[in-house]
């Protein structure tokens, strides 16, 4: 495993710079979605899920909403968009509903959305 020779190469202190910058630049990822709200809105937040994964951001969480109200009055106010699901978050930032993220990923922005 290349960590262990690099380590072993260089010495402790560049396994600890890897990792903080791993730290760093990792981003919180999160789908907003509803567990209750029907096929239609299971599907899109699968879909949304997979597409996000497919451009490189392998650490998602899909949070339902109803599971977990305290989250929904954020989500609510920082998206604009009440009881529409799912929606995509980085970093508690609103980046957009499903047909929004197709968009950005059909013009080759969704990558650095997610920072990927």
């Amino acid at each position: 495993d290349w960590v262990r020779g690099l380590i072993r190469q260089q010495g402790e202190s560049l396994f600890c710079c890897c990792f903080v910058l791993c730290s760093i630049m990792s981003n919180k990822v999160r789908i907003y979605s509803s567990a209750c709200g029907g096929t239609l809105i299971q599907k899109t937040t699968i879909a949304m899920d997979t597409l996000v994964k497919s451009v490189g951001c392998q650490h998602v969480q899909v949070v339902f909403l109803d599971v977990t109200p305290e989250d929904k009055q954020m989500v609510w106010d920082k998206s604009g968009m009440k009881g529409k699901y799912p929606l995509l978050f980085v970093n508690d930032e609103f980046v957009g509903d499903h047909e929004a993220v197709v968009y950005l990923n059909e013009d080759g922005l969704l990558r650095g959305k997610l920072g990927v």
